[in-house]
C-alpha cells in the first residue's frame, strides 16, 4: 500500500491524496482545512490521518484472509474524516460497512465515502454519528443495531489513548460484538497504552496481540516523527457473561 502524502502537515492539506491499497483499489481522501472544533476550539483527533489508520488498512489487505471480509458486516469505531480502514474493508468485499465518529467529523467523512463508493463501485457504506457512552441517548437502540445487533468485523485505529474513555469503549464493544465477531485494533504504543488495555480487560474483553510493526515507513514513505515508534495489532474478544462475572 502506498500513499502520495509525505508528512502529517501534508495530511492537513485540502488537496485530495490518493492511497493505493491493492492494484485494483485506490482510495482518494480529502482532508479538513482545520483541526479545531468550530464549537469548542479544541483540537479534534478525527481530523488527522493517523499512521495507525494506514497500518490497519494495510493489515486488512495483506494479513487478513479474504474470507474474513467478503460478504461480511463491518463497523468502524472512531473512523475519523477518512474512514480508511472501513473503506478498505468495503473495497475488499465487505457486504455492509458502517463508519462512525462524533458529529463534527461526519460531514467530511460522508464526502469521502461518497466519492470513493462511486469511484470504486463499493457496496453499502453507511455513515453514523456515534459518541461512546451516549448511544442510548443519541440513537434508538433498534435503529443502531445491525441485523441481530452484532457485526462480523469491528475495526479501530488509535482510539486507545484516553484511559477515561476505555470503560465507554469497552461497553460499546460488548454491545456490538458477538461470539464470532473479529474486533481488530491498531495501537500506537505509548506510555499510557497498557493502562488503557487493562481497562478494556476489566470491561470483559480478552486481548490477543496479533503482531508488532515498526515505524510504518513502508506505508507512508517520509513520515516525519515516526522513527522509533512502534505499533501493535490486537484482536479484542468478548468474554461470555459468566467469564466476566468470574473475573
Amino acid at each position: 500500500m502506498t500513499t502520495t502524502t509525505s508528512s502529517p502537515e501534508a495530511a492537513a492539506a485540502t488537496t485530495p491524496q490518493s492511497i493505493r491499497i491493492t492494484p485494483g483499489l485506490t482510495l482518494t481522501l480529502t482532508a479538513p482545512t482545520t483541526h479545531n472544533s468550530a464549537v469548542t476550539g479544541v483540537s479534534l483527533t478525527g481530523t488527522w490521518l493517523w499512521p495507525s489508520s494506514l497500518l490497519l488498512a494495510h493489515y486488512l489487505s495483506s494479513h487478513v484472509p479474504p474470507s474474513s471480509l467478503v460478504d461480511k458486516s463491518v463497523l468502524e469505531l472512531g473512523a475519523g474524516y477518512s474512514g480508511l480502514p472501513g473503506l478498505t474493508a468495503a473495497g475488499l468485499g465487505a457486504r455492509h460497512v458502517t463508519l462512525t465518529d462524533t458529529p463534527e467529523i461526519i460531514p467530511l467523512l460522508m464526502q469521502n465515502v461518497g466519492e470513493n463508493v462511486a469511484s470504486n463501485s463499493l457496496g453499502i457504506v453507511e455513515v453514523r454519528s456515534l459518541v461512546w457512552g451516549e448511544e442510548a441517548e443519541e440513537h434508538d437502540e433498534e435503529d443502531f443495531k445491525h441485523g441481530d445487533g452484532k457485526y462480523d468485523v469491528v475495526l479501530m485505529s488509535d482510539v486507545f489513548y484516553d484511559v477515561g474513555m476505555m470503560e465507554k469503549l469497552g461497553r460499546m464493544l460488548r454491545r456490538v460484538c458477538g461470539e464470532m465477531t473479529r474486533a481488530l485494533g491498531v495501537i500506537q504504543l505509548r506510555q499510557w497504552t497498557w493502562e488503557c488495555l487493562a481497562e478494556l480487560e476489566k470491561e470483559g474483553l480478552e486481548l490477543v496481540e496479533l503482531g508488532k510493526f515498526g515505524c510504518c515507513l513502508e506505508l507512508w514513505t517520509g513520515l516525519e516523527g515516526t522513527d522509533g515508534e512502534r505499533f501493535s495489532v490486537y484482536e479484542f474478544i468478548k468474554k461470555k457473561e459468566d467469564d466476566k462475572t468470574a473475573d
